[in-house]
């Protein structure tokens, strides 16, 4: 009988050094099975705009201080719960940009066009279009130049663009990823200097002067998000590719100074914050840890403020859906006793932390909600992108529904190759029960994709790779199993001889 009778649905039963393991695809990742709490800071207020709100950024020292870009409309947030229209687009805004003076704004649309707004008239004042063509390759990132009167633009022409806010003229053209750019920075205290990073798995370090990239950063992932950081009159990277942050110099880029790893998806947007900062305040002032701290978004709906110095989890806040786009600005905000937020297990008590006995139960990771809803396939496909523990541990528990063989029915090349991958690497004797495991999921798949595996090898060069690999861990394991049947009977022998 499957562990989930009785019409109740019990969590996978994952373990690792015996000891369950948390599911890095639940809510909080790491953070979900602590018990210590901390006080969070009181919501300021919720703006409710029509559509997905894909890009937002505060606006200084001006009364209304929110700003966020959903659908074809920019709006401005202040202190009625209505949005109030700031700035209407021909096409879906992608991006947005504040000068540090909080005068100018930049709007940067899919039609190609970067448009720069005063911000207390709300006028245009400039309109930029890197290629004069109706068809135009959208913009997807921009940045003003703080010790220069510049815009600087890119997008999907792979091409990265100065403009000149004066004039209106183009005043450079930076050529040299192989993908979109997604995202640009610049430095107010290295002038001259620029940094874009995109999907090309790159950021480049650009000496305006000669045209150049001075320095390419290469990583294993698209890279989403990428800051210029003056720390101690040195100039470091901060990138983010996949579910990878690192930090990087520039004197020594060949590897970077430290990366955190602590991320279930992608991390699609990055923020230094000076120390003082709204909701890390009280944390950070009690550590007395680091000058800066960082905040990152990523698409597994939480936003987390770290230490730059320590890389200690300062502080962290779930959303109920992807984030999409982050900002933060120095502020004053109170804490509150509305609402609690969970710490990493190994992270040292504050003077103001809170710690409880027992927390709410956890809400079920996406693995279990999909075998609770009998999506076996998909729960499978996820399986596979976690740990072997959870492949096994589902493997175990679909083979008591009946469900491992509608696991791995019908399935087509891609598919296919991650569960022969992950097959042929952990097949062997591991433990009675994770052989047997993996052996019921061999046999599965063999005997559902029989006539498929026989016609596919001559066109996959990877799939007949994958299945010799198989057959020769297999025979291997045969092997083993003939010497040690060898080593029993000499035994066996020997205490007849003795008796």
């Amino acid at each position: 009988m499957p562990r989930s009778a009785c019409g109740r649905y019990l969590p996978l039963a994952v373990e690792t050094a015996g000891e369950p393991a948390g599911d890095p695809l639940s809510f909080g990742g790491p953070l979900a099975r602590s018990k210590r709490l901390q006080q969070t800071f009181r919501l300021e207020g919720v703006g409710t705009l029509a559509r997905a709100v894909t890009n937002c950024c505060f606006l200084p020292k001006l009364q209304h201080n929110r700003s966020a870009a959903a659908g074809r409309r920019a709006a401005e947030e202040g202190e009625t719960p209505e949005a109030q229209k700031f700035f209407s687009a021909k096409s879906p805004v992608t991006a947005l940009a504040v000068k540090s003076n909080g005068m100018l704004c930049s709007v940067t649309e899919e039609s190609g066009t970067a448009s720069v707004v005063a911000v207390q008239s709300r006028d245009t004042l400039r309109r930029f279009q890197g290629q004069p063509s109706s068809k135009a390759p959208p913009l997807r990132c921009c940045c003003f130049e703080e010790d220069r009167n510049h815009l600087v633009t890119g997008g999907d022409d792979c091409v990265v663009r100065q403009w000149n806010l004066e004039t209106g003229a183009l005043a450079v053209d930076l050529k040299g990823h192989t993908d979109s750019v997604r995202c640009i920075s610049s430095s107010c205290g290295f002038g001259g200097v620029l940094l874009s990073a995109a999907y090309d798995a790159t950021a480049k370090l650009w000496d305006v002067r000669t045209r150049n990239a001075c320095l390419t950063i290469t990583q294993g992932s698209p890279t989403e998000a990428a800051r210029l950081l003056d720390v101690s009159s040195t100039l470091q990277i901060l990138t983010a590719a996949g579910t990878q942050v690192r930090l990087w110099d520039v004197r020594q880029a060949e590897t970077p100074l430290w990366e955190l790893s602590s991320f279930a998806k992608t991390v699609i947007a990055l923020k230094e914050i000076p120390v003082g900062t709204g909701a890390s305040n009280a944390g950070a002032a009690r550590d007395g840890s680091s000058s800066l701290l960082l905040a990152t978004a990523s698409l597994d709906n939480v936003v987390r403020i770290f230490s730059l110095d320590t890389l200690q989890l300062q502080q962290c806040f779930g959303l109920r859906s992807d984030v999409l786009c982050m900002d933060a600005v120095a502020g004053d905000l109170k804490p509150s006793d509305a609402g609690y937020f969970k710490r990493g297990r190994s992270a040292p008590a504050n003077a103001g932390d809170m710690v409880v006995d027992s927390l709410q139960s956890r809400r079920l990771s996406r693995l279990d909600q999909l075998v609770k809803t009998f999506q076996y396939q998909a729960a499978m496909d996820v399986a596979l992108t976690t740990t072997p523990q959870h492949v096994l541990a589902l493997s175990a528990e679909l083979l008591q529904r009946g469900g491992l063989r509608s696991s791995v029915r019908g399935r087509d090349m891609s598919s296919l190759l991650p569960l022969l991958r992950f097959i042929s690497k952990h097949i062997g004797l591991k433990g009675a029960a994770q052989t047997a495991i993996s052996l019921q999921l061999l046999h599965s798949l063999l005997d559902e994709n029989e006539g498929w595996l026989v016609e596919e090898p001559q066109a996959a060069p990877e799939l007949k790779t994958l299945l010799a690999k198989i057959c020769q861990r297999v025979a291997f394991e045969l092997e083993q199993i003939r010497r040690f049947a060898r080593v029993e009977a000499l035994v066996d022998a020997l205490l007849a001889i003795e008796a």
